[in-house]
């Protein structure tokens, strides 16, 4: 199988909103996400370690199945000492809102859960941390419509927000933190608010040029999607929103 590879130092990231990384299953979103982890190289080399001051969430959601809800909640909060959300400056309401949906399941052993009860919590994890750049790959995948609103609510809350807290507006405009997801379904792209898109996409779709990495793709065997980016509302062209989706699915090369 042929492995995409980005220069991530060429693709334009925003920090005041979530980048929201969108295309058609095996473009490469996941090793998009891996690479700026640090688990791949830009030459597509794998390293076996993660970026330090990074959080982040695969789609095997990482957590330990022995251990009770209960008990993995606990470890989060250990890692950074941490006592609530507020510590960290993110939005005590929605991360507490998000975790209060599996207080009646606090004794359960994470691997008898669900694979969306799996999500929240490990989204939830991700997001009690004091990170500079936070990963999450397909967060809403498995999740009924109300969760993937709360979830997609509890990933905003990492970044500022007008009206928020002065001082936890203060300490995530000092982080500068840096929010990247990968989602599958258009019709999920708003939940994030306006977010900024970094579009992958296959060969037709005018690209940022990069010259150098699609020589070193070629030499490799290696492929290169081409990438655009931009705020989600600037790439429509009205307000209906099944027509947008079907915009947003024209972009990546979905049927």
């Amino acid at each position: 199988m042929v492995r995409p590879v980005f220069q991530v130092s060429q693709i334009p990231f925003a920090h005041d909103c979530v980048n929201l990384v969108i295309g058609r299953n095996g473009i490469g979103k996941t090793t998009l996400l891996d690479t700026l982890a640090g688990e791949i190289d830009e030459n597509g080399n794998d390293t076996q370690s993660v970026r330090p001051n990074t959080a982040y969430i695969t789609q095997n959601h990482g957590l330990f199945e022995s251990l009770t809800v209960s008990e993995q909640i606990d470890i989060i909060r250990q890692v950074d000492r941490i006592s609530g959300p507020e510590a960290v400056g993110n939005s005590s309401h929605a991360l507490n809102k998000l975790i209060g949906i599996l207080n009646p399941h606090r004794k359960t052993r994470m691997g008898m859960l669900s694979g969306g009860q799996a999500q929240i919590v490990s989204v939830w994890s991700a997001c009690m941390l004091n990170r500079e750049l936070y990963l999450f790959d397909e967060p809403l995948s498995g999740v009924d419509p109300d969760n993937a609103s709360l979830i997609a609510d509890s990933i905003t809350s990492l970044l500022p927000r007008a009206g928020s807290d002065v001082q936890q507006q203060r300490l995530q405009e000092k982080m500068k933190r840096t929010v990247v997801v990968t989602l599958h379904s258009m019709e999920q792209i708003f939940l994030f608010g306006d977010p900024w898109l970094i579009i992958l996409s296959d060969e037709g779709m005018r690209g940022t040029g990069l010259a150098e990495q699609e020589s070193m793709a070629e030499q490799a065997g290696l492929s290169t999607p081409r990438i655009r980016a931009g705020k989600a509302s600037s790439f429509l062209k009205n307000e209906n929103s099944h027509q947008s989706s079907d915009i947003f699915r024209n972009l990546v090369g979905q049927e």
